[in-house]
């Protein structure tokens, strides 16, 4: 799938491309930009606290932290690769309107990155 948003060069703006055009994108990574800041603010007393388990079950504060946060950010990385769809045309939670008006929007937008780069 070609990335119509080149200011976004990580793996979450490459999936969001896949189901937004590049004039609508900002509203929904706004969003997951936003929780991750709501993340680190929510964890790092977690992450204070399950430092002071140092000692605990003779294994250091680190290890704890390691494994308390580690486990579900990657069951939840591995869940992800079987929930999450493809692209659109996967989604199981659009209906064949949604899927043809994204076949549109896709498509036009498609068309003016290559007039655009066709210009430059």
């Amino acid at each position: 799938m070609i990335s119509t948003c080149h200011h976004l060069p990580d793996l979450t703006g490459h999936y969001l491309n896949s189901f937004y055009p590049a004039d609508a994108i900002t509203l929904p990574y706004s969003l997951i930009e936003a929780a991750v800041g709501v993340a680190n603010v929510a964890g790092a007393p977690l992450a204070a606290a399950l430092l002071l388990l140092d000692g605990t079950g003779s294994w250091a504060g680190w290890r704890w932290l390691f494994l308390v946060e580690g486990i579900p950010s990657v069951a939840t990385g591995v869940a992800m690769l079987y929930v999450l769809p493809k692209d659109f045309a996967a989604a199981k939670f659009l209906g064949t309107q949604d899927k043809a008006w994204l076949t549109q929007v896709r498509l036009h937008s498609l068309q003016v990155v290559v007039q655009t780069q066709s210009l430059s």
